[in-house]
C-alpha cells in the first residue's frame, strides 16, 4: 500500500516537474541527522601539535662501581623505585670494613688516654706535673675523638654509597634508551638509561599571536589523534616566537591515553577569540555544493538542499548563515556524499 501510495506521489510530482526523472528514480538513502541549534558560537581553528612526555629523565650513577646485573630493556615500562641496574660492592663492603677496623682502634687508643688524662688531671690540680705535659694529652684526647667522629662519618658515607649500588627509577615511565652494559664500569654520574613519564604527556603546538593572546593557562582544549577523542589543558604559553614564521609555542597537558607516542601528530582545536551568533549545526552536516558550501535539510522525507555561509568552526561545530532554515529542523550529517536535491530519504533510528 505504502509503495503504491510513493509511486503516486512520485508521478504527480514528476507531472508538475518538480522531482527530475533520475532523482525520482533513485530508491530512498539511508541518512543520519541532526537537529540545527540556535545559540553563541565560539569560533575555533585547528592545529597540528606534536606529543612529548611532561618529563624525561637521564638516570644517572651516584657511585662507582661494575654492572652486573640489567633489570630492563628499552621500552619497557617502570615503575617508580625499581631496579634498573645493580653494581658490584665487593670494594664498597671492605672499604666499609677497613673504616670500621679504624674507628675501633681509634676508640681503643682513646680510651686509653682519656684514662691517663684523668690521671694527668688528678696530678696537675696537685701542682705535681707541668701544665704543658697536662694540655698535651687533653690536646691528644682531643684529636682521637675528632677522628672517631671523622671515621664516623666516612662509614655513614660508606653505607650510604653502598645502598646506591641498585639505579633506580626516580617515577613510572618508559625506558626510552639504553645507556649502559654489562660489566661496564661506572662513574659517579654516568647514564644508565633515558626515562619518559609516562602518567602525563605534553601537546606541543604552534599558533599564530592572536591564538596565543586568547588563551589562559588551565583552559580546557579538545583535541583528537587516532580517531580518539583527547582532553587537556594549557600548561604554558611560551612568550618567545619564531621569527620566520611568527608563531608563539602553546604546551597542552593531558592524561596520557592509550596509543599517545612522543613524536606522533595531534589535532588541536583552539579558540581564535572570534564569537558568532546565529545558526549552528554539526561540523559533519556541511559539505561542498555546486555553488559553495551546502547542507542537506530533510523536509517530507526528501533531501533538500540549503546553501549556507560558514561564519566559523568550534571543534565539532559550525556556525551557519542560511535563508529559510530554522532552529530545529533536521539536516544530514552523514549519507550525504551522493545525496541530490529533492532525493527521498530514510532516516535511520
Amino acid at each position: 500500500m505504502m509503495t503504491k501510495l510513493f509511486m503516486i506521489v512520485v508521478a504527480g510530482l514528476l507531472l508538475q516537474g518538480i522531482v527530475p526523472l533520475e532523482v525520482a528514480a533513485q530508491p530512498p538513502a539511508l541518512v543520519v541527522v541532526e537537529a540545527v541549534s540556535s545559540g553563541e558560537l565560539r569560533e575555533e581553528k585547528e592545529f597540528v601539535g606534536t606529543v612529548y612526555f611532561q618529563e624525561t629523565s637521564l638516570v644517572a650513577a651516584e657511585v662507582s662501581g661494575r654492572v652486573t646485573a640489567i633489570s630492563f630493556e628499552q621500552g619497557d615500562r617502570v615503575r617508580r623505585g625499581q631496579r634498573l641496574v645493580r653494581m658490584d660492592g665487593a670494594l664498597k663492603a671492605l672499604d666499609l670494613e677497613s673504616r670500621q677496623a679504624q674507628r675501633e682502634e681509634v676508640l681503643a687508643e682513646l680510651s686509653r688516654v682519656q684514662r691517663e688524662l684523668n690521671r694527668m688531671r688528678t696530678l696537675f690540680e696537685q701542682n705535681t706535673i707541668a701544665e704543658q705535659e697536662y694540655e698535651k694529652v687533653m690536646f691528644l684526647a682531643s684529636a682521637l675523638e675528632r677522628r672517631v667522629d671523622s671515621l664516623a662519618a666516612e662509614i655513614a658515607k660508606i653505607r650510604e654509597e653502598i645502598t646506591k649500588l641498585d639505579v633506580t627509577a626516580p617515577f613510572d615511565g618508559v625506558v626510552l634508551a639504553r645507556r649502559s652494559n654489562l660489566g661496564e664500569w661506572l662513574s659517579p654520574g654516568a647514564p644508565v638509561a633515558e626515562l619518559g613519564r609516562f602518567d602525563m604527556v605534553d601537546i606541543l603546538v604552534n599558533v599564530p599571536v592572536d591564538v596565543a593572546q586568547a588563551l589562559t593557562l588551565g583552559q580546557s582544549v579538545a583535541g583528537q589523534a587516532f580517531g580518539r577523542a583527547l582532553q587537556g589543558r594549557v600548561a604554558a604559553i611560551v612568550p618567545k616566537g619564531d621569527v620566520g614564521t611568527r608563531t608563539f609555542p602553546v604546551k597542552i597537558r593531558l592524561v596520557n591515553e592509550p596509543g599517545l607516542m612522543e613524536g606522533m601528530e595531534v589535532r588541536v582545536f583552539l579558540p581564535t577569540g572570534e564569537h558568532h551568533q546565529g545558526l549552528l549545526v554539526p561540523r559533519d552536516a556541511v559539505v561542498p555544493g555546486p555553488m559553495g558550501q551546502v547542507v542537506f535539510v530533510v523536509r517530507d522525507n526528501q533531501a533538500k538542499m540549503v546553501p549556507v555561509n560558514v561564519a566559523g568552526f568550534s571543534h565539532e561545530l559550525a556556525g551557519i548563515q542560511a535563508q529559510g532554515l530554522e532552529p530545529g529542523e533536521l539536516v544530514v550529517v552523514k549519507g550525504q556524499e551522493r545525496l541530490r536535491d529533492g532525493q527521498p530519504v530514510r532516516i535511520e533510528q
